[in-house]
């Protein structure tokens, strides 16, 4: 496996977070053909991404590396983990 495709599948495993597995098969089905030069040039595909996270409209973030903005639900899975270990504390 070369990098590229490494980092295509790492990345639309990642997507597991925020989209239902079912919506996940389909999105990978319809993209794993894709050569990653055209798959960067689908709109739709980012637009789909894009949907789950919570963004300011204000202004562009470019520190996206930094700062590591996880989806919505990967967000409300982590704080709910964090509550259960909270609750059953050791």
């Amino acid at each position: 496996m070369d990098k590229r495709t490494f980092l295509k599948n790492a990345g639309l495993a990642g997507l597991g977070g925020m989209l239902s597995l079912e919506s996940l098969a389909r999105m990978f089905e319809s993209v794993s053909v894709l050569p990653s030069a055209e798959l960067a040039k689908e709109d739709d595909f980012w637009a789909a991404i894009r949907q789950g996270y919570r963004l300011k409209p204000d202004y562009i973030n470019l520190e996206n590396g930094y700062y590591n903005f996880i989806p919505e639900q990967v967000l409300k899975k982590f704080i709910e983990h964090v509550r259960e270990l909270n609750y059953q504390g050791s």
